[in-house]
């Protein structure tokens, strides 16, 4: 390699750090950091979930539960939240999971896909505390599944290392008045305080102006990965919720694979 491009790249590695950091600077007032793959510290890394618990909805109005619908999941540990330690879960028909005790807290029947975040929801049991995955009017379709499992020790690796996880999936799942489908996990890393949404399959159909993202109880802070007419998480990615910044990624790694090694 020629020196003085070897001498002129060096001197950008400074940088790149920085730049580095501020892309890990907290996505919201809380300090929630957010990445996205292929980022390395937010590796898209599907869980196998056949072996997982079936969901079965409960209808929040009128709608067909499938279509407007939530069901009560019991952590086996506690998952901190914006600072807050949670229990339990209601997951929602319309791809997004509330941090509540009971359907009469949340009922799982707010389709409004929200831009931007914090909003305020409109079903009629709201609990805001939520993580959106891909908030939109969706049903469970045909061939829908919508199912959870926890493992004590996760086969998806969080940035900070091995710990347990719960997972919640929705797949095949449909967007209604389309054929569009969206196959998407939440996991949620119990000791890191880790958020990764995973997204397997997506239809364009099925995620146009959809909402992407985090918000507290308070709906005073959230951390939005994506809305109405921002571009969705591609197919076969990721989206990573830090509570603080995740580990650095070492400012070398772009250039691994870049130089010849030295004699």
């Amino acid at each position: 390699m020629n020196v003085r491009i070897l001498v002129l790249l060096l001197t950008l590695v400074p940088a790149v750090a920085a730049g580095q950091r501020d892309a890990l600077l907290p996505a919201d007032a809380y300090g929630y950091a957010l990445r996205r793959s292929p980022d390395p510290l937010c590796p898209s890394a599907w869980i196998d979930l056949h072996a997982g618990t079936p969901l079965g909805l409960t209808a929040a109005g009128d709608a067909d539960a499938d279509d407007d619908g939530g069901v009560v999941v019991a952590l086996p540990l506690p998952f901190e939240f914006y600072g807050q330690p949670q229990s339990t879960l209601v997951v929602s028909s319309n791809g997004y999971l509330a941090f509540a005790e009971d359907l009469q807290t949340e009922d799982g029947g707010h389709w409004r896909s929200d831009c931007p975040l914090p909003a305020i929801a409109d079903n009629r049991r709201a609990s805001m505390a939520r993580v959106h995955a891909l908030l939109a009017d969706l049903e469970r379709g045909p061939a829908g599944d919508l199912r959870w499992a926890h493992f004590a020790e996760c086969p998806r690796v969080s940035a900070h290392g091995a710990d347990a996880c719960s997972v919640v999936q929705w797949r095949d799942w449909k967007r209604i008045g389309t054929n569009g489908t969206v196959d998407m996990q939440v996991v949620l890393h119990h000791a890191h305080r880790e958020i990764a949404v995973l997204y397997g399959a997506l239809d364009a159909d099925a995620t146009q102006a959809a909402t992407f993202g985090i918000q507290n109880a308070g709906a005073s802070s959230a951390a939005l990965a994506g809305c109405g007419t921002s571009a969705p998480p591609p197919a076969f990615s990721a989206v990573c919720y830090f509570d603080g910044l995740p580990p650095e990624t070492p400012a070398d790694v772009i250039f691994a694979d870049s130089f010849d090694p030295l004699p």
